[in-house]
């Protein structure tokens, strides 16, 4: 868009919300001039801003620190979430190749568990990837993140910290272990 702006394609640009061209006040702002001296008009379907006049500029400033305000508001909720969650021994995300939710929590999966074990033996005893990825039908980006994936030893990875889950693990830690080459601190 602001390409297309330097090359003067159009003489306006049109947003549903203000808040939805961007949540920081600077980039709002910073973008608008830029826009004025380009003689590029900036409107917002919802809001009726003329941010040709000092009082439509300052509203436009004020409704940018709410989208900001509003923003960081947000992340500091998910932050909250993921804290608790992480404290409860939660898992974060959809339940991962070998696992179900029941009751919000991670319990395994009967015949998918079997072949995760399974995977992780085969990789520890040296079967070659290619021949993993065709008995399972897997990708090998896939079985990259099941061989990677904390999850599957009772773990649960957030910000690069491991935490203990309150789900069963589906293989041993030392299988795990031999396999990323890496140890799991407490």
């Amino acid at each position: 868009l602001l390409r297309d702006a330097e090359e003067a394609r159009f003489d306006i640009i049109l947003v549903y919300k203000i808040d939805r061209f961007s949540r920081k006040l600077k980039d709002l702002i910073t973008i608008l001039e830029e826009l004025k001296t380009k003689n590029i008009n900036f409107t917002s379907v919802t809001e009726q801003i003329d941010t040709t006049s000092a009082m439509g500029e300052a509203f436009f400033q004020i409704i940018g620190v709410f989208a900001q305000l509003e923003r960081g508001m947000v992340k500091e909720r998910v932050q909250l979430s993921f804290d608790r969650k992480i404290n409860l021994g939660e898992a974060l995300y959809r339940a991962p190749f070998g696992y179900v939710y029941q009751n919000k929590r991670l319990i395994k999966h009967p015949e998918d568990a079997e072949k995760v074990k399974e995977i992780f033996e085969m990789w520890g005893a040296g079967v070659n990837y290619k021949e993993i990825c065709s008995k399972f039908n897997l990708s090998s980006s896939t079985l990259y993140q099941i061989i990677r994936n904390p999850i599957y030893i009772g773990k649960i990875r957030y910000k690069n910290e491991l935490y203990k889950g309150k789900h069963p693990p589906i293989i041993n830690e030392e299988l795990f272990n031999k396999i990323n080459n890496l140890s799991i601190k407490e």
